[in-house]
């Protein structure tokens, strides 16, 4: 389920995007389930909003329990204050050392309803500290305004988020404890 090493290429709905696989290769198995969710909302809305964001624990935890509590209650805020029917969402945990996990997630969403992170930001931190996080940091440029047909905008965000399907600071973790996570919107 391991790619080379290297700079590579993935096959999606029918052209080849360049996947961040430098390094220590790419996990099949991440890449594709946030390419199938990327794909289903692509089919569902003709624009597409999609943020990158990084997430801060305050003590290591044994599950991923609080990824859960966090994506259902930013679910249920954003259906509610952005009347938004659906969130797709797909997350990775990274542990380095003997330093606290932390995640990586990419939300995608309806780009008709959101196209800026103005009106969900400040609610995300505090859905994120309700559920025992501590602090949620913006990489540099984090969200896309995508239009389905984009070939570049498509080609940045499979590219970034591509990074999530490392092999570099995966399986650091418990047993019954999973790398990543996905929505399951089909």
């Amino acid at each position: 389920m391991y790619t080379k090493l290297g700079t590579d290429y993935r096959l999606y709905n029918g052209n080849y995007y360049e996947v961040n696989a430098k390094n220590s290769g790419i996990n099949e198995r991440i890449l594709n389930s946030f390419l199938g969710q990327l794909a289903v909302m692509e089919n569902r809305h003709n624009k597409l909003f999609v943020y990158i964001f990084i997430l801060d624990v305050k003590d290591s935890y044994d599950t991923n329990a609080i990824m859960k509590a966090f994506n259902i209650k930013l679910d249920r805020h954003l259906a509610k204050y952005q009347k938004t029917k659906e969130m797709a969402y797909h997350w990775v945990r990274e542990k380095v050392d003997n330093k606290p996990e932390h995640y990586h997630q990419v939300l995608i969403l309806n780009g008709n309803r959101i196209q800026n992170i103005k009106h969900i930001y400040q609610p995300m931190i505090d859905i994120w500290k309700s559920v025992g996080g501590s602090n949620i940091h913006r990489p540099v440029n984090p969200y896309y305004n995508y239009r389905r047909g984009d070939y570049q905008t498509l080609a940045d965000i499979i590219y970034r988020v591509s990074y999530f399907a490392k092999n570099a600071t995966k399986g650091n973790k418990p047993a019954q404890t999973k790398n990543y996570g996905t929505s399951r919107i089909k």
